[in-house]
């Protein structure tokens, strides 16, 4: 694995390559992205919870399966 380190601006929630990054479409990368923190970006307490993660996506969308019924308490336990 090859390693690129470069210094840009987000524009619209999309960091940009630079030119010299040589990849193809469907290339698998491994990104490590760091930042340095700001006011604006720290999560307020009002905010935390009603993320876009996706336990909350599952809360506000459960899914539905055919069929499916839940353990019992006893039989969780078993297992």
């Amino acid at each position: 694995m090859q390693a690129i380190e470069f210094e840009t601006q987000v524009k619209d929630g999309v960091v940009q390559l630079p030119a010299g990054a040589q990849l193809t479409d469907g290339q698998q990368v491994r990104v490590l992205l760091l930042y340095e923190g700001s006011e604006q970006a720290a999560a307020s307490p009002s905010t935390v919870g009603d993320g876009d993660g996706a336990i909350a996506r599952l809360l506000r969308n459960p899914l539905v399966v055919p069929g499916f019924e839940p353990l019992a308490r006893e039989e969780a336990h078993e297992r």
